[in-house]
């Protein structure tokens, strides 16, 4: 097989790519050559996708002789019908004996042009054993711009086939359009830049791949953390190569070679990150020089093989009457009323810059500066609130250079003319940013729109705030905030959403969107949720005709409805409305909210800076209220000048202190300690205040009673001489680790504990684990995976079905069925693993009789081999271990309940001890909520009877 892998890629190496060559030229250029195919066996390839299509002329023996890429930018039958127009402008129909059509699109091309349709899996699985005549066996990676396809490949009587495949949910997670949308956040050109500055990452960061909007999220955190735009992107490609390889992959082992093609093998930054998620060496990937065309290619090659595929010409009368034709089978869509100017006029924003003139001394002033996924803003007040001069900039992956453009900008207008007596910052980037320009307070976003809007709007009672990233509802009573709500991992409802199917509209969204959106007598209704759903309900109104006016209407309909249904549900609305952020610029967006609605609302002054105008408010009054208790004070701000020029670098390296491995980026400005961003804990962060809260300890506590009473001492390292029973630190051991330990220490066991939960162990879980489970489930796997590496003789995997009851009214304590049947899924999952490792796994009934639960220890033993006359002493020493462990737990939680102060506030965590208790699930929140003044304890030092 080495051999095979050695020379497809030695055969790579040394063509001298001909598809490179046949896509040289213009489309009309490459045509012409066809001339002298006249009259020659030539066979037609149609590959049709989301967002390309791909056509392909074979000659008899199956070579390329002609190829044609283009985007179809949501117009597939009349691309396809354009690339059909120039090759038929240079040979005749005729020429053509076999035609077959494949891809998401290609159904409907095929019935136009009465042609075979062939399915995508079988046609690439075709292309590449053509390709790849020699091959037995291979997988091959199929990535394309909303789709993505792992195919197995395996021999039977001579002839390579599919031996199995998975294909991409609705997500479009995994595929190209993941790319895409991020390439387009930065500015980057997805089709060169992007690829070639991945190249020059040297540390790439961990991001999330499965979701785009966590993977958004994630580069949104990067960013205001000043991590370098080519580690982003190559963090973005790593992403993406481990969710294929841990989502679609599910546990299956990749055969190799490895072939990976598709439009998206184009892009040699997701081939390297490929090559490390698989861990091949560097051109240890297959990626055909025909990659683009592997579909279109098969689809030939399929069709051959089938009985009556050869047919007469093709007939393109039905393609054109179609494309004449289109828009009538669009009688029957939903549509929503035409959109209406709004009620309310447009907001003047004014800025009060005459006050700046002929001033005998700088006027009092304060800053405000709101860094987002999106935008930058940066606002200069008057201690009466009165905004004497504004940015509103793009982020654009650089939030420290961008808030430096803002100073510059406010600063050629104010600077030497007004004295900065206060600075805060707030957004997604406030604390980075914060310590960049010296600011006096970091403010949360809410409190900050709250304020701004206050001040524009003093009768507020409502806002809904709508920016790239996120989106907000508030809702306030005398100018006090009472609720409020954000979106959760969802980018149907925010800015970013419109923005991104603008482009893929080829419209401009802030010149073009809205005024097309008021020309629509009867907007089609989208989708109402994720951006995928809208995706397609908008690929698919594209293809049966609809106008582009009658689309972005209807966008402007849908991020409403996703926003009043997913952010606001059912919270109260009230009659004094702020629409706000940089999506209330769209006009069309605001002529939704009221129609939805029903209510007038209104877009306030600088509503695309409240957030920072609000930050400017707070610190005025912060800076007051400290004035009146100390004489003298001045404000930490840097200074206009200062900021502007600046000359600060970013690095970046990773921490080996922990099994983390976090990636720090390090801010070095001249005359300044460094900043340090990254680290999950407080090793590089900020510094804290001496004052800071300490923890009152319950969850650290825990753990330690927990090991103690398990006879598992954090310090003890070396085993005796017995058999090893490994235990994954999971799940029902959070809980019962004690009664299990115990028992199995009686009957003579070494007991082998897991280690932390480590970033390590999370990706091998996601990355083993053969169906899509919840986090906690995933994490056991990997904590499975280590005990295996360890080799322990035995892992101790419960199907634990009942719990013990924890108070009267309690009549019922089970596990969900992930957790019950997960050593089922673990024996199937680590099948080929386990080597000499055993999985002992076997239904535990805590909460049932006392028959019951003896029975599970009976089997226990049983399944070991040993005497049931040892098992009675073992029980008995284990419930006394467990029972220990629980009283001492209500013992803590009952001394920190008499100390508890009038007044204070305690926290309870309520969840399951596996995924509360456990630092590296519940992301320390415990730490997180002491350093903010809150004390927190597990739910199981109460005594809830």
């Amino acid at each position: 097989m080495d051999e095979v892998i050695q020379r497809d890629s030695a055969a790579i190496n040394k063509k001298t790519n001909r598809i490179a060559e046949l896509l040289r030229g213009t489309p009309a250029h490459r045509a012409s050559r066809l001339s002298s195919f006249e009259g020659a066996e030539l066979s037609l390839g149609i590959d049709i996708g989301s967002t390309s299509s791909d056509i392909v002329v074979l000659d008899k023996a199956g070579r390329v002789v002609y190829c044609d890429y283009l985007r179809s930018k949501g117009r597939p039958v009349e691309t396809a019908r354009l690339q059909l127009n120039e090759l038929f402008r240079h040979i005749s129909t005729s020429s053509i004996r076999l035609s077959a059509a494949t891809g998401s699109a290609g159904r409907f091309i095929a019935k136009l042009l009465d042609i075979p349709f062939v399915n995508e899996v079988p046609a690439q699985a075709a292309a590449i054993a053509h390709l790849y005549p020699n091959l037995t066996q291979a997988t091959v990676i199929e990535m394309g711009g909303q789709d993505s396809k792992l195919i197995f490949l395996s021999s039977e009587k001579g002839k390579v086939g599919v031996r199995d495949f998975a294909l991409n949910t609705v997500c479009a997670a995994g595929t190209g359009s993941f790319l895409d949308q991020q390439a387009q956040r930065l500015g980057i050109d997805i089709e060169g830049e992007f690829g070639m500055l991945a190249m020059k990452s040297k540390n790439v960061p961990r991001m999330a791949g499965r979701c785009s909007v966590f993977a958004k999220s994630d580069m949104i955190h990067l960013q205001q953390q000043a991590t370098p735009v080519y580690d982003i992107i190559a963090g973005l490609c790593l992403a993406l190569a481990r969710n294929l390889k841990s989502n679609l992959g599910c546990g299956r082992e990749f055969v190799k070679p490895i072939v990976f093609t598709g439009g998206v093998a184009a892009n040699i930054g997701v081939v390297r990150a490929f090559e490390q998620a698989f861990d091949l060496p560097v051109g240890g990937l297959v990626v055909p020089d025909e990659h683009f065309f592997t579909g279109a290619i098969g689809a030939v090659i399929v069709a051959k093989t089938r009985s009556g595929s050869n047919h007469n010409k093709i007939d393109l009368v039905k393609i054109d009457s179609y494309i004449a034709q289109k828009g009538t089978s669009l009688e029957d869509a939903p549509r929503r009323p035409a959109l209406t100017q709004p009620s309310l006029p447009p907001p003047q924003s004014t800025v009060y810059e005459h006050l700046l003139d002929n001033l005998s001394e700088p006027l009092d002033a304060y800053l405000g500066v709101d860094v987002g996924s999106i935008s930058t803003n940066v606002v200069v007040m008057d201690p009466q609130k009165r905004v004497l001069a504004k940015a509103y900039i793009m982020t654009a992956g650089r939030p420290l250079e961008a808030v430096r453009q803002g100073i510059d900008i406010v600063a050629k207008n104010v600077a030497g003319k007004v004295k900065i007596l206060g600075a805060a910052t707030t957004g997604s980037g406030r604390y980075l940013t914060g310590d960049f320009i010296g600011a006096d307070v970091v403010i949360n976003e809410i409190t900050a729109q709250a304020a701004g809007a206050a001040i524009v709007n003093p009768g507020v009672d409502t806002i809904f705030e709508i920016g790239g990233q996120d989106s907000k509802y508030i809702s306030l009573e005398n100018g006090v905030v009472v609720d409020f709500e954000m979106n959760h991992a969802c980018a149907a409802g925010t800015g970013s959403f419109l923005e991104e199917q603008a482009q893929r509209l080829g419209i401009s969204i802030n010149n073009e969107f809205a005024q097309l959106a008021f020309k629509s007598d009867a907007p089609i209704k989208l989708g109402e949720r994720c951006t995928v759903f809208m995706e397609s309900d908008l690929l698919n109104y594209q293809q049966q005709g609809a106008k582009t006016s009658e689309l972005v209407a209807g966008l402007s309909y849908s991020i409403v409805a996703n926003y009043l249904n997913r952010v606001v549900g059912r919270r109260k609305i009230g009659d004094n409305i702020c629409f706000q952020g940089g999506t209330a610029f769209n006009k069309a967006v605001w002529a939704a909210f009221e129609i939805v609605t029903g209510k007038k609302i209104m877009v306030p002054d600088h509503h695309e800076v409240t957030g920072a105008l609000g930050a400017a408010s707070i610190v005025a009054e912060h800076m007051r209220n400290i004035k009146k208790q100390t004489a003298r004070i001045e404000s930490s701000f840097r200074g206009f000048e200062n900021l502007v020029n600046l000359d600060y670098s970013v690095e970046s390296f990773t921490c080996e202190h922990c099994p983390n491995t976090c990636e720090i980026r390090k801010v070095l400005m001249p005359g300044s300690e460094p900043l340090y961003y990254g680290s999950r804990c407080d090793r590089y962060n900020l510094k804290k205040k001496n004052t800071e809260k300490k923890s009152l300890g319950a969850f650290e506590y825990r753990l330690e009673q927990l090991l103690k009473h398990a006879g598992l001492s954090e310090k003890k390292s070396t085993l005796g001489t017995g058999p090893t029973i490994g235990i994954p630190a999971s799940l029902g051991s959070w809980q019962q680790l004690p009664l299990f330990s115990r028992f199995f220490k009686c009957l003579g066991y070494d007991v082998v504990l897991s280690g932390k939960t480590t970033k390590k162990i999370i990706r091998m879980g996601v990355e083993s684990v053969a169906a899509q489970t919840c986090f906690p489930v995933k994490v056991a796997c990997g904590h499975v995976e280590e005990l295996i590496n360890k080799k322990v003789d035995y892992i101790f995997l419960p199907s634990i079905v009942s719990m013990t009851v924890e108070f009267p009214k309690n009549k019922h304590n089970q596990l969900c069925p992930y957790v019950q049947s997960f050593p089922y899924q673990a024996r199937t999952t680590f099948a080929g693993k386990l080597g000499k490792t055993k999985i002992l796994a076997v239904p535990i009934r805590l909460g049932h009789n006392k028959r019951a639960l003896k029975q599970s220890f009976m089997q226990i033993v049983k399944e070991l081999g040993i005497a049931p006359s040892k098992c009675k002493e073992a029980v008995k020493e284990a419930f006394r271990a467990q029972g220990e462990f629980e009283e001492s737990l209500k013992q803590k939680g009952d001394e920190i309940l008499r100390n508890v102060k009038p007044g204070q506030k305690l926290f309870v965590l309520v969840s399951r001890p596996y995924n509360g208790c456990d630092e590296g699930l519940n992301l320390e929140l415990p730490r997180k909520m002491a350093e903010h003044g809150a004390d927190i304890i597990p739910m199981d030092m109460l005594e809830l009877d």
